[in-house]
């Protein structure tokens, strides 16, 4: 009886925390993320606030998935992307502008660096509430 106990303990304590690092489609399906772009700071470059809108079509691949998204600057959509997750934490962007880079998860966060195109910026980024969609649906809509 004492390991049925100590066996469930271990499953409410354990299991919820080592689930929240599964990612799936649903991490960033239909979600909002607003933050700062910093650096890369010339005549084609911008540092300041971002919107990011990753739309509601996730599609599936051998080892992940992938999700079209919006960076979005001063109500304008600044340049789209797709988000590509191959498995095992490896995620990375690529966007029209043709800057690609590597994606990091922190609970609501994500931190953006274009590891692979310069390594000269960084976007965080926090997840929003679903309230704040009202004010970009009818502008963004892929």
């Amino acid at each position: 009886m004492r390991l049925i106990i100590l066996a469930t303990w271990i499953l409410l304590i354990y299991v919820p925390a080592f689930a929240e690092t599964i990612i799936t489609c649903r991490n960033f399906k239909n979600t909002l993320y607003e933050g700062y772009k910093k650096g890369l700071v010339s005549a084609s470059g911008y540092e300041g606030p971002l919107t990011v809108k990753f739309n509601d079509q996730c599609k599936s691949t051998k080892v992940g998935f992938w999700i079209k998204y919006n960076w979005i600057v001063n109500e304008k959509i600044y340049t789209p992307g797709t988000l590509i997750y191959k498995g095992e934490d490896q995620i990375i962007y690529k966007n029209l502008s043709g800057s690609k880079g590597k994606i990091f998860i922190d609970g609501n966060k994500l931190h953006w660096r274009n590891v692979y195109t310069g390594d000269n910026y960084n976007v965080y980024l926090t997840k929003q509430r679903l309230k704040n969609w009202a004010r970009f649906d009818r502008y963004y809509a892929f």
